[in-house]
């Protein structure tokens, strides 16, 4: 899925939300489609600052690793969290 930046991608995730009905089972996990919604929103307000967050003390976040995880070590691109969760819904 390519970035959220490019407006065909969020054109077809809006496509994607308005099919989403609030009973919608899940197809796996224990989400209702709006709490998983609202878990969807909390990470794209974190990745905009909009929602606090602490920092987590993990080895990742020193350096060499951290360096090695963001610049060497092969890493998704665009966004898959929502894609995943809309999957999770059958959107």
């Amino acid at each position: 899925m390519p970035t959220l930046f490019a407006n065909d991608a969020r054109k077809a995730l809006n496509q994607r939300l308005a099919r989403l009905r609030p009973d919608a089972p899940p197809r796996w996990g224990r989400f209702t489609a709006p709490r998983m919604l609202a878990h969807v929103n909390d990470g794209l307000r974190m990745a905009l600052g909009d929602l606090p967050t602490v920092p987590k003390k993990l080895p990742l976040r020193y350096p060499p690793l951290k360096q090695l995880l963001i610049y060497v070590l092969p890493f998704p691109k665009g966004y898959r969290h929502v894609d995943h969760h809309f999957t999770q819904f059958g959107v």
